[in-house]
């Protein structure tokens, strides 16, 4: 909107006052990772839309968390009918879609006009050049609707190696959905995180006595724990997508770990809490 005085330019402010209010959030990984319960650490009241298949609507791992209603979305019509409904909702300061991918399901459905195949490729006769381009552009309209709400909004998506049928190239994981989606979902997101699991490691000081005489010597000795733990990927590397905005971006470690979605979720707000 132009000032009284028809001047653009006088809308300038120093960069210093520009504020984020609401978290735009992208977390992408394989199944089992906990996408869903850390999506649901996010603040309270949270809405949990699903777009899952599972009778569940993927929600059995949250079942104890207070403050998170849900409501299962399996058609595009509904899906877009909700996000209108929301836009005068004030019940809710966090949205969560679980996940992108299983609504970028759901939208071909709209665009084949049927169930779509339980497995499919391009180039099979199953799904054509254009199913797959009117799906992309369905499932990035739907997505904006809910990501310009002015609310905290965490999207979850499976995680795709783009590279996978590319010969020559190297992995590379993004979020699981067509090339357009995944791309313009990328440059959206403030903040676009890999959630996964690795062995977990510890340091440990030891003593070596002292030969011939000589004092003894401490070193540090890495081993694993035996345990597997969630590490959430905060920088791009060669082989993953991942990348947060911060005010201070050489101070953004590579990743940040706990044994908890709820614990992760604290180190992860302790380096973007300034930000917001």
């Amino acid at each position: 909107m132009e000032t009284s005085n028809g001047s653009i330019l006088s809308r300038a402010i120093p960069v210093q006052q520009v504020q984020d209010e609401f978290l735009k959030l992208t977390i992408y990984g394989k199944n089992r990772t906990g996408k869903t319960t850390l999506g649901c650490c996010f603040p309270k009241p949270l809405l949990l839309i699903s777009f899952e298949p599972s009778n569940s609507g993927g929600a059995r791992s949250v079942r104890k968390v207070e403050g998170v209603d849900m409501v299962r979305v399996r058609t595009t019509d509904d899906a877009e009918q909700l996000a209108g409904e929301l836009v005068g909702d004030t019940r809710y300061i966090t949205h969560v879609l679980d996940t992108a991918t299983s609504l970028q399901e759901v939208n071909l459905e709209k665009v084949l006009g049927r169930a779509a195949p339980v497995q499919y490729t391009f180039g099979n006769g199953q799904v054509s050049r254009d199913d797959y381009r009117d799906r992309s552009e369905l499932t990035k309209t739907v997505l904006k609707a809910y990501l310009s709400l002015p609310v905290n909004t965490i999207v979850l998506a499976q995680e795709h190696d783009v590279n996978k049928y590319k010969d020559g190239l190297d992995p590379f994981f993004h979020c699981d959905l067509g090339d357009s989606p995944a791309k313009w979902l990328f440059d959206v997101s403030d903040d676009f995180f890999q959630l996964y699991l690795a062995k977990e490691v510890v340091q440990e000081k030891r003593t070596v006595p002292g030969r011939n005489g000589q004092k003894p010597k401490e070193s540090i000795v890495i081993r694993e724990t035996g345990r597997m733990i969630r590490r959430l990927r905060l920088m791009p590397t060669d082989n993953f997508a991942a990348g947060t905005r911060a005010d201070d971006p050489e101070n953004v470690p590579e990743y940040v770990e706990a044994r908890t979605p709820a614990e992760m979720y604290k180190r992860l707000m302790a380096i973007i809490q300034g930000d917001r």
